[in-house]
């Protein structure tokens, strides 16, 4: 991910082999321009654990995760909106 070989929501939607022990804020973390700050609002707004693994999550956080990684800079509570 951090590479850019593959995308977060391709991670959380096919959860392979090697991200299944990963938590979800590692996960998130990997993605440019994506601190503590951003993560939390974003596992806060999905009611998940920072220290919940990608396998424990259920089809409907999945899905609810991938939608809120769409919002984009909508996540960023420090961010003015124009």
């Amino acid at each position: 991910v951090k590479r850019g070989e593959v995308g977060v929501r391709a991670v959380i939607q096919d959860c392979p082999d090697e991200a299944q022990t990963m938590s979800i804020s590692s996960l998130l973390l990997c993605q440019p321009h994506w601190g503590d700050v951003r993560c939390q609002a974003c596992l806060n707004k999905a009611d998940l654990s920072s220290k919940k693994k990608l396998k424990d999550i259920t089809e409907r956080q999945r899905n609810l995760l991938i939608e809120l990684l769409e919002l984009g800079d909508n996540l960023n509570p420090t961010r003015k909106k124009t």
